[in-house]
This record gives structure tokens, C-alpha cells and sequence, in this order.
């Protein structure tokens, strides 16, 4: 299997998710089927998981050709990083590993036409994997040659800048995981602000304690900070925010890690939307979009706090 990734946004992002999901894990599995990409990966105090789902109509090309069902990948998530950090501005990525390997192979590499490849998905999908005739790959032949000849023909621009194509082989990891089956819960507060909102507001609470009190009453929301130094109190009207919805004749009143926020907010670039649920019995959820079928989510414990009492003499 491999897919391929062109867009400069879609890379950015995809760059960001395995950039701050070391701070969960050292390494995580990566497993594949054929329709999606997915990744889970829980902190080392089993407090905050992380869940993501990125289907194949994301990628800008993506194959799946493998018998088996689905591909577990075992990857040290701080050297994949180091990796795709290497690709310069005007290069795909691609990524291709195939069943019974113990090497995934990343490539960054000049933008390749994607056209043929989406003509033979398909094409497949008519013929149901007819070969090509004689007559098919010859004419196939002659574009190409055509093509590169066309390119050879073309002047050198004088602001191109030096591209080297890289090849990378990173060697797997056998690591004892299981996908954890989440349910789509219906939470009791659903809220959506914009996300350098909320990214603000974790920074500036996170200087008087570390932990916040999220307080979700039928009108509003309160974001509570209290320490030794002082308080900080956020009063978010719900004509403030982008969405709010709240079950009747209920308020909560939960309180969460402000480091775990923080933590959560670093995938900040992944979305300009974050979408928060809350629910008594369930550990609060936060959700990056990257767009309508893919999304990050995050899945955060509340904090139990013994010292209610004393903070409130």
C-alpha cells in the first residue's frame, strides 16, 4: 500500500500531527485498510487518548492492494517526524509499506502527475483489474517519452532552487497494541470555538494554576483558574461563541488538567475550529476537523480534586 501527499496544507498538517503526538507516546502503530488511515495513542499516566481518522479521499493519491484486511505498522513517532521534516518546500511525500516488511519507505520527491493513477482507480473499479492490451501500453509509452522530452527541451528557471530527490528506509516496530473501540457518544454540552480562542485562553489560565474548572450552565460557560498567585475567571456568553447546545434542567461542572489542554491545543493548526463535549460520566472530548469525513480527537479524563473544600473557604 502507499499514499501520497501534494498539497502544501495537507502536509503542514499531516507534518503537525506526528510532531506533537510524541508528546503522548515515543512510537505508535499506524494502521491502514481500504479506506482509511488510523492512529491511536494514550499519554504514559492513561489520562488523555488520542484518535485519529484520516480516510483515503484526504490523500492526494492512495492504494491499497494488500490481501490482508488491514496493516498494523509499528513507527518510532519522534524519527518519523524528524523525517518529514526534512522535505523541502516544493516536494510530495510518500509513504508505501507492504504486508510481511519490516521497513516502511518514505520518499520526498519532485510532484508527480497523480492523473494516470486516478484514471486506473477508476478504471479498476469498471474493468475490475483488466490488463492493460499491447496496444494501450505503447501508446502509454509514447506520452511518456513525449513528456520527458518536452522537459528536456524546457529552459532552466533562474529562481529554481536546488531539489533533491530523498529516499528514506525506516525500520518497523512489533508493538503489542490494540485499537480501542470508541463509541460516538451524544454529549450533554457541545461547544465550538474558534481555535485561537481557545488556545489563548489555555495559555493565559495555565499562569494561575494547573488545573481549570469548565462550569456549563444554560447560558453560559465558565473557565475557572485558581491558585496561590491568584484567579483568572473566562464568562463566555453563548451569543459569543460559534455553537453552543446544552441538555435542559442540567449544569456541569468538571475539572480538567490545564497541562493536557495545553497539550491538546499544540495540534492547534490542524483546524481554525475546535469542537469541545462534555458529559458528567465521560471524559470531555476535543475534536480538530481536517475536514468532513477525517478529524483528530482527543479524549481527556477529569482531574479529581481532593482540595474542593479547602478552596472554597
Amino acid at each position: 500500500m502507499y499514499f501520497i501527499i501534494q498539497d502544501k496544507v495537507k502536509i503542514t498538517k499531516f507534518a503537525t500531527i506526528f510532531q506533537y503526538a510524541k508528546n503522548f507516546t515515543e512510537s505508535l502503530t499506524l494502521y491502514f485498510s481500504k479506506d482509511k488511515m488510523h492512529i491511536q495513542a494514550m499519554d504514559k499516566a492513561h489520562v488523555c487518548l488520542l484518535d485519529l481518522h484520516i480516510q483515503s479521499t484526504w490523500f492526494d493519491a492512495y492504494k491499497y492492494d494488500e490481501e490482508v484486511e488491514s496493516l498494523f505498522v509499528g513507527v518510532n513517532n519522534e524519527l518519523l517526524y524528524k523525517i518529514i521534516n526534512t522535505k523541502q518546500e516544493q516536494q510530495q511525500i510518500k509513504i508505501e509499506y507492504h504486508d510481511g516488511k519490516d521497513v516502511l519507505n518514505i520518499s520526498f520527491t519532485e510532484k508527480e502527475d497523480l492523473t494516470m493513477i486516478m484514471e486506473e482507480k477508476k478504471e479498476g473499479k469498471k474493468k475490475k483489474g483488466k490488463k492493460e492490451t499491447k496496444k494501450q501500453k505503447e501508446t502509454k509509452k509514447q506520452k511518456e517519452t513525449k513528456k520527458q522530452k518536452q522537459k528536456e527541451k524546457e529552459p532552466p528557471s533562474k529562481k529554481k532552487t536546488s531539489m533533491f530527490d530523498k529516499y528514506f528506509d525506516m525500520k518497523t516496530m512489533d508493538l503489542d497494541e490494540e485499537l480501542l473501540d470508541i463509541p460516538d457518544n451524544e454529549y450533554s454540552v457541545d461547544l465550538i470555538l474558534p481555535t485561537k480562542m481557545f488556545v489563548s485562553l489555555s495559555q493565559e489560565l495555565s499562569m494561575f494554576d494547573d488545573s481549570v474548572r469548565v462550569v456549563c450552565k444554560q447560558d453560559n460557560v465558565e473557565l475557572v483558574a485558581k491558585g496561590n498567585t491568584g484567579a483568572m475567571k473566562v464568562n463566555m456568553n453563548i451569543d459569543d461563541v460559534l455553537e453552543y447546545a446544552i441538555e435542559e434542567n442540567i449544569s456541569l461542572d468538571m475539572t480538567y488538567s490545564i497541562q493536557y489542554f495545553q497539550m491538546m491545543c499544540q495540534f492547534h493548526k490542524l483546524s481554525d475550529k475546535v469542537a469541545l463535549g462534555f458529559s458528567e460520566e465521560t471524559p470531555m472530548m476535543m475534536k480538530y476537523e481536517l475536514d468532513e469525513t477525517s478529524f483528530v480527537r482527543f479524549y481527556l479524563a477529569p482531574k479529581l480534586d481532593d482540595n474542593d473544600d479547602n478552596d472554597d473557604e
